[in-house]
Parts: C-alpha cells; structure tokens; sequence
C-alpha cells in the first residue's frame, strides 16, 4: 500500500493528450469532449492521496477549461487573473471573449 501524497506535474501535457482525437472505446477518431475532460481531472484532483498546488485554480481554470472553447494554459491564466493576480494582455479574441 502507498503511503504519502503524489505530486501532479505537467496537467496542459495531459489535457492535449485527452483533447487530441484518438482511438477510444465509444468514439474512435474523436477526441474526448473538453466538458468530460475537466469532470474527470477535476475528480483527479478531489483525490484525497493527491497533493494539489492551488487546487482552488486549477479547479477555476478547468471549470473555465470545459465550458470555453479556449486552450488550458489561456483558461490557467484567466482563473488567475479572476482571483486578481495580474491582467491578461492576449491577442487571442476568443479569451477576451469568454465568460471569466
């Protein structure tokens, strides 16, 4: 039995790992819906062996990351600016465009 928490690195790797069409057992060739891949990293997250760094951002950003059509590390950086640690400056107009 494992003891001790496990730290998680690199969640935008595997959030494109997920969002990237693959085969899988219900869809082939299509990627898993971004709605379903926050549910379920959200879950990850919510483990109770699993030490989380800002768990409340992480929280904001993937619940930002499954309703908007927008790339994780731009929904990172909107949860953060959100809770006002910094501004945003993008050129991208579907991140001044969503709802955060």
């Amino acid at each position: 039995m494992l003891t001790g928490s496990i730290d998680l690195i690199q969640l935008h790797s595997f959030i494109i790992k997920l969002s990237t069409p693959g085969p899988s057992c219900e869809n082939p060739g299509e990627a898993m819906p971004r709605s379903a891949i926050a549910t379920h990293l959200r879950g990850l997250l919510a483990y109770k062996g699993l030490s989380v760094a800002d768990g409340d951002l992480l929280d904001a950003s993937l619940e930002l990351y499954g309703k908007e059509n927008l790339d994780y590390v731009d929904c990172l950086l909107a949860a953060s600016a959100s809770r006002g640690e910094g501004q945003v400056f993008t050129f991208d107009e579907r991140l001044e465009m969503a709802d955060w």
